[in-house]
Order: C-alpha cells, then structure tokens, then sequence
C-alpha cells in the first residue's frame, strides 16, 4: 500500500480552458503527470474495479466487470482451489508493479510482491512462494519471507523522460509539446487565436487521479469533468454500438460449451449452466491489464477514452521513453500465475514465469539455466501447487450459473431446480434451452460486452447464435 507520504504527493498541470464552453481544450505538464497517466494501462481490471466501481449503483459502474468482482468475493472459497486462487482475483498483480512503485501518484495500493519460503525446510526444498500462507511439500506453511535481489532498475523515471513537456487533449491524446504541434492542434480544433483561452493552474492529488481514472472508462471529457466540474464529478458515459464483431475471422475450434436458457418474447439469454472452464475464462478478465485489454479487443469497443491514452503510447515519439523501444505500458502483461491456463485469447495469456535461484538468504532471478539453487514457483491454481498441473481458479467438480449481467452462483447438488426456476418467474412456455459451442470470436465478443454492456453481456455477445428451426410453410 502506498505510504502516507507518497500519497500527499502532489502534480501540476497548466490548462488551457475554453470559458464558454467550459472546457478543457489542453493541457501541458511534464513526465510525472504522463507517467501516472500511462500507468492506467498497467491496472488489472480487478484492481481499477476494486479502486472505484465496487460500491457504485449499477448505472455508475464499469460494464459488467464490478459484477463479476463481486461474485468472487461471494462465492464461497472451498469454489476455488485454495483461499490464495479467491485472492489472486480480488488483488490481481500489476505486472508493471516495480516501475509503478516509484510514480509520484499510484492509485494501486495493491500490496507489492513477496517471496515466501518454508521455515522448516528452509532452502532445502528448492520451493519457492510469491503467496505467504501456500503448503510446502513437506505439509508446512511457507511463511518465512525473503528478499529478492536485483529486482528493480535504477532509475527515477518511470516510462518517459521527466523533463520532457507534454500536451494532453480532453480526450487523453498526448503529444509532445512542441509550438508546432500545439498550433497545428488549436487550429485543428477551430481556434484562430488565444482571446477565447484562459490559462489556469491546477495541483492534482490522488483524489483527482483516481477520478481521472473513472473519466478516463466513462467519459469522452475526463480533464474537463475532473478539473472543472467545481469536484462534483458528474458522470457521464460514452461507449461503441453493442453488436458483435464483424471484422473478426470466425474460428471453428470449440474452446468450451455451455447451456443457455432464453426468453423468447424478450429476445435474451436469461442465464447459463456452465463449468469451470467457462467461468475460469470470465474470472481472468479480472487479472488481464486494461492496456492488454485494449491491445486484444483492437479498436473494437470504445471504452472511454482508454483507446486515445494506449494509441498515444504507440505513437508517441521513442525518444520520449527511458529507453528506445517498445514500452512496457504498450502492450503489458498479465502477470506470471494470475492468468487461465486455458486462455483461448493469445494477448491475455500470463507472462511466462522468470526462473528463480536461491542466493545469499534471498533469492535472484537466474536466467543462467544454473541448477545449483535453482526453486521451483508454487502455482495456487492446481490441486497440488505445480505448473504443469495447473489449471485455474475454480475446481473442476463444481458447477455454475452465469446470468446475463455477469453475475455467477454455484450450482450445488442440494441447489433445487424446482425453488430456481419459481425463483426467475418467467412462464415456461417463454423458456427455451439452447446448447451453444464457444470459439474465439464468441470469446472476443464476451470479452468486449462485459466491458460495456451494464446488463445484458451474454445476450450482447452471444445470442446471434442462437438458432432457430425454420418453419415449414402452410
């Protein structure tokens, strides 16, 4: 968690603002402010759930993403394989963690990572943990912490050069801050000269950066509704149209099944019957970087302004990065063990795990391939804590209902299809169940419509597949 001192940090920023409109038109600032800035890239979407939509009203929330957060924490954690897979989920890891640690405002407050080794055993097992609490082979706890050495680079900045000037557009564009470009914008946007701007002056806190975070998934004006709307922040949302992808080759390998049951008169999934695969699939969404979520959906879905801040880390210019090569914010990771297995969508897959030495009461990353010290990583999503038997998040004997807005029960052998069905109070003859195969386009689509539909994401994402028989002519 951030400690007291690194949270009454403050940034500055110079706007220029449009008194008529009550707008920002832009902004300038230097690396501080666009280092926190690309950090939003990094945040897993349990993590920017947990900072701001957890509590909201439905109206006010992220898609359906803050419902499936919050089945995880009410599901109950025999579901999952141990207490640490629940975890994982509710507190995924940043895998930008070490460079988001030295920003100047960091909204994660997520605890950083710690190793974790057997009291008993010692070193002697070659079993390490990045979770304190996992079983040791020998049947102890791994609650002994070591250090990791040689961890973090040894620089101040973050991701681009602190003393380089910067421009930000109310949509999250950013540019270098040249008079060239700043010109050629303000003409862009209709301005002849600078008798309708006034300058103004504004310190941001981590109040105002996390507001700017919620603007930056629901608004096309973040710095207008952060900075001028006198802290009343009022909501306001902007999303693509909800249909299902079209530019997209359609695959015909079947990643899982489920069992849907719709309405017809209202022309929607009611709920799904599904196992652990499918539900392993939606929990990752979870744990997936919102920049990586980005680079997967590839222009697809509008979310907020999100797209403009991950194309400006494209195409900004390279000599404004620390080093001149692709950014880790451009395409983040989900982090080592925090991904499914099985992930059908390539760009969600985890980062492979670093190999690990033990050296010096602590322990290295060794890329060396030395089998002296060398510790295998205990993996919680497995039923006996190793890598190739790891699976998920969920056990596998369990079942699930997933209702059309995300939200997942368990389905149990005592659950009594009687009291579920006079529970949904629909007619019978309104019913009908339908067996549907999901494939990568389908999984797209899910991974899109739960980003932006606030109620409906399998019908969004899913029922143009539904078939029906064709009638027989008279």
């Amino acid at each position: 968690m951030a400690s007291k001192q690194e949270q009454e940090q403050n940034l500055h920023l110079t706007l220029l603002v449009d008194k008529e409109k009550n707008r920002v038109v832009l902004a300038e600032t230097n690396g501080d402010f666009i280092d926190t800035l690309f950090s939003f890239l990094t945040l897993p979407l349990g993590t920017i759930t947990r900072l701001l939509f957890k509590n909201e009203q439905q109206q006010e929330s992220f898609g359906c993403i803050s419902n499936l957060y919050k089945s995880v924490e009410n599901i109950s954690d025999e579901v999952f394989f141990n207490s640490i897979c629940k975890r994982m989920l509710l507190y995924p890891r940043n895998n930008s963690e070490s460079d988001c640690q030295k920003l100047k405002l960091n909204v994660d407050d997520s605890e950083p990572t710690k190793y974790f080794i057997c009291n008993t055993c010692a070193e002697g097992t070659g079993l390490l943990s990045t979770f304190v609490g996992a079983s040791c082979s020998c049947g102890n706890l791994m609650d002994k912490e070591i250090k990791l050495h040689g961890g973090f680079r040894n620089r101040d900045c973050v991701f681009v050069k602190k003393q380089t000037l910067y421009l930000i557009f109310d949509d999250l564009k950013v540019l270098q801050s040249f008079p060239g470009n700043t010109l050629h914008q303000l003409q862009q946007l209709g301005y002849k000269n600078m008798n309708k701007l006034t300058h103004m002056s504004v310190t941001v806190g981590l109040n105002e950066i996390l507001e700017l975070l919620r603007k930056a998934l629901t608004s096309d004006s973040p710095l207008s509704d952060v900075f001028l709307a006198n802290g009343k922040f009022p909501y306001k949302c902007i999303f693509s149209s909800k249909t299902p992808l079209s530019n997209v080759p359609t695959t015909t390998d079947v990643i899982m099944d489920i069992k849907v049951t719709i309405s017809k008169s209202k022309q929607m999934i009611v709920y799904a019957e599904a196992e652990r695969d499918f539900v392993n699939f939606l929990f990752s969404f979870l744990t997936a970087p919102a920049g990586t979520i980005l680079e997967q959906l590839n222009g697809n879905y509008s979310i907020g302004c999100m797209n403009n801040l991950n194309k400006s880390v494209r195409e900004l210019h390279f000599s404004c990065f620390m080093i001149p090569i692709y950014t880790p914010t451009g395409y983040p990771k989900v982090a080592p063990q925090f991904g499914y297995v099985n992930q059908p969508l390539e760009k969600l897959c985890e980062k492979d795990t670093p190999p690990y030495r033990y050296c010096n009461n602590g322990v290295v990353y060794d890329y060396s391939n030395q089998k002296y010290g060398s510790m295998k990583l205990f993996d919680p999503r497995s039923s006996n804590g190793t890598i190739k038997s790891a699976v998920g998040f969920v056990k596998g004997q369990s079942k699930f209902i997933v209702w059309d807005n995300l939200q997942v029960t368990t389905l149990d052998k005592n659950t009594s299809s009687i009291a579920f069905l006079q529970k949904l109070n629909i007619p019978f003859d309104d019913l009908e169940v339908h067996e549907m195969s999901i494939g990568e386009t389908e999984a797209l689509n899910l991974l899109g419509a739960s980003l932006t539909s606030f109620e409906a994401a399998l019908t969004e994402a899913l029922f143009h597949l539904i078939e029906y028989p064709e009638e027989e002519p008279y």
